[in-house]
This record gives structure tokens, C-alpha cells and sequence, in this order.
């Protein structure tokens, strides 16, 4: 049967029966044992192996002594061992018994020696028909049970030979020993395969099984952790983005803040001067005006006097070189009195395009600067109607 790949514990895998296992690897670096009773099959397993310095085959039958014993051959190779057969030709009428061979025969002590007594833990497989106990009963004598980490068995269902009580007594006798099964393949009922390991082993594993799903846990909270971190990460550099965008914001209103303050604080001074000078222009207008009241006034009077002078013309006669005198003298006056009008009204004509540039610049002073104090009621009367002081000038000058 072909050999089951070595447990990967185990340092020394020992194949007791390794007839069948003519395809078994021999390149993973552990030390494979091959004992074979079989000349033709040892000779095929050394052509399969020839080179591969990890591989020790043997010629021998492991058993109960170390001496010449008979290799009992059958049409069918499987079942060629050194035991009698028992029920074999009742269970299996078609099996021919063929002419047997002499071969050695060593036990289980003396195949550890030869080896050099390899350190475990150790893989055995027994398949041996018919010398599976003894071979267990040879391992136990030999105390080299403790070295047996793992125990892969061929046997038959029911015993079929003289020294062999079949599978399920084999599996009696390593429960005793502290060893319980782990895996078994019955694709074959009749000749079952069934793993064996130390009981101590279970609890090793059980423990093994407890850490890797304590292992599985951590790393997928591990794995949990490490998502949350890079979300985490993602969600601080946005953050840290909006912080830093709003840091520029506020930065920008901040530099608009000042220009707009600067250009307030401008507006402000432009305003004021703004109204100052309207005032004194104003200030100047008041005084013009108050000249030509009193202009205007020199004038009635001298016509008043004069109209006087023509109701009594014997008065006036009389006084005539005197008014003569003082009509001159008013001549004079009036002269000066409609030559200062004159520049009176050119003066307010000059003034006038002034007052409404100051006036509009006022208005618009007052848009820039929402919160600055309204202007004076007569500035404002002036900005909406400039020509008001100018067109009442007029009317006194033709009245007069």
C-alpha cells in the first residue's frame, strides 16, 4: 500500500512493511527507515531511493526473535508475511499460497540499534500482516514506546493469522498504552488504515486547536484594529484639511477685515473734510448774502430818498446843489452797490458747481459709510438744491 506522508513532527519516520510503498517521497529532509522481508521488493525500493542520503532500507522481517524465519508468499502480495494463516483461505477462498522464502528476521530492540537508537519523537508504520503485535509487543519490551509520537497501522478487520487478533484488538491494546486514534481510512473495510497518537498529544492539540482560534481571534482584531486605524487616519487627515482650509479662511477674513477697516477709516476722514469744507463754503455763502442784504437795503433807501426829493421840488431846489451833492454820492454807491452785486452773483455762480461736487461727494460718502453721523440739515438742504441760495439772490436783484 502506498506509504502516508510523515507526520511533520515527527524527526524519524520508521516504515516496518514497506513493500507496498515503492511511491513514497523521500525528499522532505526527515529520515525515512524502510524495512522490507521481501528480496525482489528491497531490491526495487534501493533502485526508487538510489542517491537519497536520508533513506535506510533493511532486509528484514521485524518480529519475536532474531533468526531465519519463512516468508509466507500468496497470490496476493498484500498478505505475504512470516505468520501462519489462520482463517485466511476460509475468508478469502481465492487466495493461492505460493513457495515461501527464508529471510532474517530481527526484533524491535535489535532494529533500534542497528538505526543507533534514533530521538523522537518517531512515526512508525506497521504494515505487517499478521506480526502487527508482536511488533507492538516488541516496541513495549524494547521501552521504546516514549520515542512513538505517532502510529499509522494496516491491518485486517477480522484476524486472519495465528499471531494476530485483528484490528480492533490492535486498537484495544494501544488504547492501554496511552495511545488513541486520531484518523483512520476505511475505504477498504476489510483491511482498514487507522492513526494512532500519544493521549498526552490530545490535550497538546486540543490546546494547539485552543491557541490557533485564540490566533485567528487576535489577528482579526488585529486586522479590525488596523482598519479602524487607517479609517481613523483618513478621517484625521480630512479633518486636519477642513482645520487647515479654515485656519486660510479665517486668515483671508481676517486681511479683509483690515482693508475694509483701512478703507473705512479713510472714507471717514474724506467724509469730514468733506463736511468742513462745505461748512466754510457755507460760512462763506452766509456772509456774501448778509453783503448783498445790506447792498440791497443802501439801495432802497437812496431810491426812497430820491423819490422823496421829486414830490417837493421847492425843497428840492433849495437843496438842490446839496442833493446834487448826495445823489452823486448815492450815484457812487449804487455804482459800488450793483458792482459788488454783480460780483456777488458771479461769485455764487463760481460757488455754486463747488457746493453740488461737494455735495454729491457728501452723498456718496454717506453710501461708503452707513454708520457715520448724518450731515448737518443745512448741508443736506444745499446737496439737494444747490441753486436755491443763488436763484433768491436773483429775485432781491430784480425786486431791486
Amino acid at each position: 500500500m502506498p506509504l502516508r506522508k510523515p507526520f511533520d513532527h515527527a524527526a524519524t519516520t520508521i516504515v516496518i512493511g514497506a513493500g507496498g510503498a515503492h511511491d513514497a517521497p523521500a525528499g522532505s529532509g526527515q529520515r525515512l527507515v524502510l524495512v522490507e522481508p521481501d528480496p525482489e521488493l528491497v531490491a526495487l525500493l534501493r533502485r526508487q531511493h538510489e542517491g537519497a542520503a536520508n533513506v535506510t532500507i533493511l532486509a528484514a522481517a521485524v518480529g519475536a526473535a532474531d533468526d531465519r524465519q519463512e516468508l509466507r508468499r500468496f497470490s496476493l502480495a498484500r498478505l505475504n508475511g512470516i505468520q501462519a494463516p489462520d482463517r485466511l483461505t476460509e475468508l478469502m477462498p481465492g487466495v493461492r499460497p505460493l513457495p515461501g522464502l527464508r529471510v532474517d528476521g530481527i526484533t524491535v530492540g535489535t532494529l533500534l540499534r542497528e538505526l543507533g537508537n534514533p530521538k523522537g519523537p518517531l512515526h512508525l508504520v506497521i504494515d505487517a500482516p499478521g506480526s502487527e503485535q508482536d511488533i507492538l509487543d516488541g516496541w513495549k519490551q524494547a521501552d521504546a514506546l516514549g520515542l512513538v509520537g505517532s502510529i499509522e497501522l494496516h491491518a485486517p478487520a477480522e484476524p486472519l493469522y495465528a499471531a494476530s487478533p485483528g484490528m480492533s484488538a490492535l486498537s484495544d491494546w494501544l488504547g492501554q498504552e496511552g495511545f488513541g486514534i486520531c484518523g483512520a481510512d476505511r475505504t477498504d473495510p476489510d483491511w482498514p488504515v487507522l492513526w494512532f497518537l500519544p493521549e498526552t498529544a490530545f490535550g497538546v492539540r486540543d490546546q494547539l486547536a485552543t491557541l490557533a482560534a485564540e490566533r485567528d481571534t487576535a489577528e482579526t482584531a488585529r486586522q479590525a484594529a488596523v482598519q479602524k486605524l487607517d479609517e481613523t487616519q483618513v478621517d484625521l487627515a480630512a479633518a486636519t484639511a477642513e482645520r487647515d482650509a479654515a485656519v486660510r479662511q479665517l486668515d483671508e477674513a481676517r486681511a479683509g477685515l483690515a482693508t475694509a477697516t483701512a478703507g473705512r477709516d479713510t472714507a471717514e476722514t474724506a467724509r469730514q473734510a468733506a463736511i468742513q469744507k462745505l461748512d466754510d463754503t457755507q460760512a462763506r455763502l452766509a456772509a456774501v448774502t448778509a453783503e448783498r442784504d445790506t447792498a440791497e437795503t443802501a439801495r432802497k433807501s437812496a431810491l426812497q430818498k430820491l423819490e422823496e426829493g421829486g414830490r417837493d421840488l421847492s425843497l428840492q431846489m433849495r437843496l438842490q446843489a446839496m442833493a446834487q451833492l448826495d445823489l452823486d454820492d448815492l450815484r457812487r454807491s449804487l455804482a459800488q452797490s450793483e458792482a459788488r452785486r454783480r460780483e456777488i452773483e458771479d461769485l455764487l455762480r463760481k460757488l455754486t458747481p463747488h457746493l453740488q461736487v461737494a455735495a454729491e461727494e457728501l452723498h456718496r460718502l454717506q453710501l461708503v459709510a452707513p454708520q457715520a453721523d448724518a450731515a448737518p440739515a443745512t448741508a443736506q438742504v444745499a446737496a439737494q438744491d444747490p441753486e436755491r441760495p443763488v436763484a433768491k439772490a436773483r429775485r432781491r436783484s430784480r425786486n431791486g
